[in-house]
């Protein structure tokens, strides 16, 4: 999987208005000045793992609170990446910033943007709506020296609300067209002065936005989903505090892996991959797999010369699909995260203990398509797991299915000194095993493997399965602030990374299942952070910041699942210059904020 080095580079121009356009904000806000203008909300964020401005911040932050996300409607990351620069979903469920992401297909595989849940990295699924958060941070670049690990391309925290002092709560109800009823809402609870507690809630039903116009009918889609949280805060001394955090999600949903596939047909490959369209596949006179296997039996089930795909019909509405087998997901997942503070007067040790359990099972139309093509005569095979049919028609159904368990636990110490110099410091452990399976039902393969290769009638004839993946991971790291003037900040970080990684697995295609293939792998990396900072100091609430940073990231590499030749394949790094500036203007009515970034990304 080594590639040549690839080197980029972006400029990117944000603004808000105060008073005209929203400035996305967060939890703690402040006027910039003492007088009855409303002036922009000063952003509080904790990107650096301390409460800060966020226009003190030298990194390209987005940060948004609850309340921007319900005025500008905002249910999830496929919502947020129109609001958030360089910040990509692919595939619903991989983010990239900054084109850094993953497209590597294994369970061991991370991805190069973190999705990290109360700052813990355990598994928070991208496509899972918001709801009661206290605010949601995306920061691009390598985070490595603060955050878990591969964070090569930057993080989307996602924060959930904690319980308070007040008693109050919200709820919130839409309805609409396609069934739609959406709901969420939230009641916190303060029971003394020690225990204050929180519940929220989500719900979502709705039909699909696509209609299906092939036999299988209906639409797909639609969303049947809800999810519960409790919060819980503890005082447990003058110095010591708690937040526990449960939630729980479940969906049974008739969402797919795609919903609408496009073809431009050329010969060989069957549809191209540089261009769209809405054709059937070519099949070049039986060169693609699935006709090439049925070729086997013209004349006795396969009409000679047939086009399995002709007349396949692919309607030009982007929402309107013709496929013949209806699609589903399921999930369930249980999160929790426990962080625990106590101050030693000028510092603060934290520590976060999280742990998530989820499984997923999705089943799509494979050829997505309602195939006018037709057998001979009636044959006996598998339309979907499960699912044995006698028919003339062409039927062929893919699932996948994941179940995952994560444990976390970090420590970190935090300085607030009254000199010159303050600093972050801390260790990681992460600790995952799961399992993965991706299936292929398509009477081509099994009618081929069962009457030409004389397999057993039981026998799964296409999967590639891994029902053991384990990586542990552990780390140190920390970051050092020093102040050269009061206008004048060096930030120094460094991070030791250490990951284990282990997985079994095998492919079965056309052939009798063969052994499990054991692979392993050990990847390891020091990476760093340095930048400066200067503020040009203006009058009233303007001020100006000035940074240039350069950082080196570093995500492990993984194990190739199935069969594959190569068992491994290697880190990546990335060498992350960036500089910027970040403007409060027209005292206080206008922020302007520059960045630009050179990335030099290898393997």
């Amino acid at each position: 999987m080594s590639v040549a080095a690839r080197r980029f580079c972006t400029f990117l121009l944000s603004t808000a208005l105060g008073g005209s356009l929203v400035a996305p904000v967060v939890a703690q806000t402040a006027p910039a000045a003492e007088s009855g203008t409303v002036f922009l909300e000063e952003i509080v964020v904790t990107a650096r793992k301390r409460a800060e401005a966020s226009q003190e911040v030298p990194m390209a932050i987005s940060a948004f609170s609850n309340d921007t996300l319900d005025r500008q409607a905002v249910d999830d990351s496929q919502d947020l990446q129109f609001l958030v620069p360089n910040l990509m979903l692919v595939g619903n469920d991989r983010p990239t910033i900054r084109g850094v992401g993953n497209n590597a297909i294994s369970s061991t595989a991370d991805n190069g943007t973190g999705v990290l849940l109360n700052f813990a990295p355990i598994g928070v699924r991208p496509g899972d709506e918001f709801f009661d958060v206290e605010r949601i941070e995306v920061l691009r670049g390598p985070q490595g020296t603060l955050y878990g690990r591969n964070t090569t391309g930057g993080t989307l925290n996602l924060i959930t609300r904690k319980a308070g002092e007040d008693f109050g709560g919200y709820a919130s109800l839409q309805l609409g067209n396609y069934d739609t009823i959406r709901t969420h809402g939230a009641i916190n609870i303060p029971l003394n002065d020690a225990v204050q507690q929180r519940f929220a809630y989500f719900y979502l039903k709705r039909d699909g936005y696509t209609k299906n116009v092939g036999p299988a009918g209906g639409s797909i889609d639609g969303r049947d989903q809800y999810s519960v949280r409790s919060a819980t805060h503890l005082n447990l001394s003058e110095n010591t505090r708690a937040d526990f955090m449960f939630q729980y999600s479940k969906e049974d949903s008739t969402r797919s892996r795609e919903n609408k596939r496009l073809c431009s047909a050329v010969t060989v490959l069957g549809c191209s991959p540089f261009q769209l369209g809405f054709d059937s596949p070519a099949t070049s006179g039986g060169g693609v797999l699935f006709q090439t296997l049925l070729g086997a039996f013209t004349g006795s089930i396969h009409p000679a010369g047939a086009n399995i795909y002709a007349g396949a019909p692919n309607p030009t509405d982007l929402r309107t699909v013709a496929i013949d087998t209806p699609s589903s997901f399921k999930a369930e997942q249980t999160s929790a995260t426990l962080e625990i503070a106590h101050d030693f007067d000028k510092l603060t040790l934290v520590s976060l203990t999280a742990h998530s359990w989820s499984r997923s099972d999705g089943a799509t139309d494979y050829d997505n398509a309602a195939l006018p093509y037709r057998f001979l005569r009636p044959v006996t095979y598998n339309a979907a797991r499960g699912t044995p049919v006698t028919t003339d028609q062409l039927i062929a159904t893919d699932n996948f299915s994941t179940a995952n368990r994560t444990w976390y636990q970090e420590f970190r110490l935090s300085s607030s000194l009254d000199g010159q110099f303050n600093f972050t410091a801390g260790s990681n452990y992460f600790h995952s095993r799961g399992r993965a399976a991706f299936e292929i039902w398509h009477p081509a393969i099994e009618l081929f493997a069962k009457n030409i290769r004389q397999l057993p009638a039981e026998a799964q004839y296409y999967i590639n399965e891994s029902p053991y993946t384990r990586t542990k991971s552990w780390a140190v790291f920390g970051e050092g602030y020093y102040n050269l003037s009061d206008d004048t900040k060096v930030t120094v970080g460094l991070r030791y990374t250490e990951d284990d990684k282990a997985i079994r697995t095998r492919t079965i295609f056309l052939a009798a299942p063969p052994p499990y293939t054991l692979g392993s792998g050990k990847f390891d990396a020091v990476t760093g952070k340095v930048s400066i900072d200067h503020k040009l100091r203006q009058d009233g609430a303007n001020e100006t910041l000035l940074w240039a940073s350069y950082a080196r990231g570093f995500k492990s590499g993984g194990l190739n699942a199935g069969n594959a030749g190569t068992p491994s394949f290697r880190p990546e790094e990335i060498n992350a210059y960036e500089a910027g500036v970040k403007n409060t203007l027209a005292d206080g009515n206008l922020s302007l904020n520059l960045s630009s970034f050179y990335y030099d990304y290898s393997d």
